[in-house]
């Protein structure tokens, strides 16, 4: 079951590795493929709410945000994009040959460790968003059964950090915390692999919002 990790040293080791993956993906997406994105933790590092299912690896998720792409290019281009980013800067900064996985609701970063204890290890899901008509964020899916990507509509994620900054500047974040955990073990024990930790954390604040603020 998913427990949130504690050791702050730890925390900053992952975020860190994260972060740098990240970073350098966005700058190779822009000067190769033209993409503007943005990047962020999914209420992980800096919200404290990275996650550990029991002693096997660290879990923290990362979405994309897209700002701008071009014209031209459809889903499929996308996902293809951002995992050649990713690839290159695995390959460049830590050796890694081994490619991305192209899960449905996600890029998969190859399982990691630190070099100064392999037994650590610890991965990232990297999620594509960008906003659609509705105002709602939009994740970019693969639908590995028909072969098509397309951007699925997160439902009540319009004002979901407006909703968050309230919920936070009201003390009640704990709140959110501990439905967000409840909510990653109950897809566990389902084995439902249609609610990543994004849409744990939407539904979470969207739950908390409305029984505090509605």
């Amino acid at each position: 079951m998913f427990h949130y990790l504690k050791c702050k040293e730890l925390l900053a080791g992952v975020n860190g590795v994260g972060r740098c993956l990240c970073d350098f993906s966005r700058d190779y997406l822009k000067e190769k493929y033209s993409i503007v994105a943005q990047f962020i933790s999914v209420g992980s590092h800096s919200k404290n709410m990275v996650t550990q299912n029991g002693n096997g690896k660290i879990d923290a998720d990362y979405n994309g945000i897209l700002i701008s792409y071009p014209s031209d290019f459809v889903e499929k281009d996308l996902k293809c994009a951002f995992m050649d980013s990713f690839n290159r800067v695995l390959k460049e900064l830590y050796g890694i040959t081994k490619g991305c996985r192209d899960s449905t609701s996600a890029i998969t970063i190859p399982t990691l460790h630190f070099y100064d204890d392999p037994s650590i290890e610890f991965s990232f899901d990297i999620g594509i968003i960008l906003t659609v008509r509705s105002g709602n964020k939009g994740r970019l899916i693969h639908d590995k059964i028909r072969g098509t990507y397309y951007f699925s509509e997160i439902p009540n994620s319009k004002d979901v950090d407006l909703r968050e900054k309230e919920i936070k500047d009201s003390g009640l974040w704990n709140e959110v915390r501990d439905l967000y955990l409840d909510k990653k073990n109950m897809y566990l024990r389902r084995g439902d692999n249609n609610h990543p930790s994004y849409i744990c954390r939407i539904e979470s604040i969207n739950e908390v919002y409305q029984k505090y603020f509605k």
